[in-house]
């Protein structure tokens, strides 16, 4: 059985976020999707217990916003493929925790408790531990519904933990992926007219696919989002826009593409939630968006280093420091001394650093035409 499944742009980082503390001190090479949770009766309907029911692809309609320009609408991508291992109902998930106070959907109030309870630690392994996770906030999603409708009895936790189903993933046979553009095979497989982006109003629970063609083009998308990606490296800095014109044309030729501000959204704006009179944070830890930037790095077949003039400036935050740029350009040149991938290419975005430029061959030099630009480096990954 093969199911379709969405994802908001935000769930979409904190679900990488728990599976990536899965991997625990391991390699990131064993980073794959852990868990998917749902409520739906549709949800691999009647495959508790099973071995292997069945694929799930998930997909996602990212947006980016880039400083002084209004939110732009991606294309709608696959983001994931996960084999299912097995479904398993919450109420099975729930017994995993050793402590009660884990499986309460409540938010605690005092600090230590709150920690305690978040990161649900008497769930001893790391992968069933960040599937429990992964399933109380669908729970806790059940449970805050029982205010929605007047009149009707107010479910337990306990209810809300059962209505909970939760696929656990075959890791070996599951993985995520670069963005690629998902367009033409959602149109046949949700019947959306050309050119519509926001799938989610469409994508209220799972779709079961079995159109065979829809199928094979979503295994050709992940071949595309594994053998051929990109990792856009770039200054958050007035010339983005541009980064994000380059992103759109890479879509365009089958390209899949990294772009941090798709997989890693911004979340000052709203950086926590308030709970007995206290805020806490509620993004992911930095920690764990850096390992998100350097899997993203390490899965990519090429590294495309998009400079101008600031590329080697210090950071505003910290100003003895080196930015987020130069730090990804540093592991992406690590890992392919040790590994021979990705490929570096550098692209002069305008009087960009001449130790970059000249490091790794001949540059490309932007002329505004971001068109001709990405079927030039789409030509150099299709042909690695």
């Amino acid at each position: 059985m093969h199911q379709l499944a969405y994802l908001t742009q935000k769930r979409a980082v904190a679900w990488k976020c728990l599976s990536l503390q899965a991997v625990g001190k391991r390699s990131t090479m064993h980073f794959a999707p852990v868990a998917y949770a749902s409520l739906s009766d549709h949800f691999f309907p009647g495959t508790e217990g099973t071995q292997s029911p069945g694929v799930l692809w998930v997909i996602s309609s990212p947006t980016y916003k880039c400083r002084g320009i209004p939110e732009q609408q991606f294309p709608p991508t696959l983001i994931a493929k996960l084999t299912v291992a097995r479904l398993v109902t919450g109420e099975e998930v729930r017994n995993w925790a050793r402590d009660a106070s884990d499986c309460a959907l409540e938010v605690p109030s005092d600090d230590q408790q709150f920690q305690q309870w978040r990161q649900a630690l008497s769930v001893r392994e790391p992968a069933r531990r960040a599937a429990f996770r992964i399933s109380r906030d669908f729970a806790m999603r059940a449970w805050s519904q029982r205010h929605q409708k007047e009149g009707t009895k107010c479910p337990s936790q306990q209810d809300a933990w059962c209505r909970v189903r939760t696929a656990m993933a075959d890791p070996s046979n599951s993985c995520f992926l670069a963005h690629v553009n998902a367009a033409e095979c959602l149109e046949s497989a949700l019947g959306l007219q050309k050119g519509f982006l926001n799938v989610g109003g469409r994508m209220q629970g799972p779709r079961r696919l079995r159109d065979e063609h829809c199928i094979s083009a979503l295994e050709q998308l992940m071949e595309t989002g594994t053998h051929h990606s990109i990792f856009l490296n770039y200054r958050w800095n007035k010339k983005a826009n541009l980064v994000v014109a380059i992103a759109r044309e890479l879509l365009s030729k089958r390209c899949g593409v990294w772009l941090d501000g798709l997989a890693i959204p911004r979340f000052q704006s709203h950086p926590g939630w308030r709970v007995g009179g206290r805020v806490r944070r509620k993004d992911p830890p930095r920690v764990d968006l850096e390992r998100l930037l350097r899997e993203g790095i390490q899965a990519s077949s090429l590294f495309l280093c998009l400079a101008a003039e600031d590329y080697e400036e210090p950071s505003k935050h910290d100003s003895k420091g080196e930015n987020w740029a130069v730090r990804e350009y540093r592991h992406a040149v690590k890992h392919a001394a040790r590994t021979g991938l990705p490929m570096i290419r550098v692209v002069d975005l305008g009087n960009a650093p001449s130790r970059i430029v000249n490091a790794h061959g001949r540059a490309f030099k932007y002329d505004g035409n971001a068109a001709d630009l990405a079927a030039k480096i789409s030509g150099i990954v299709h042909r690695q």
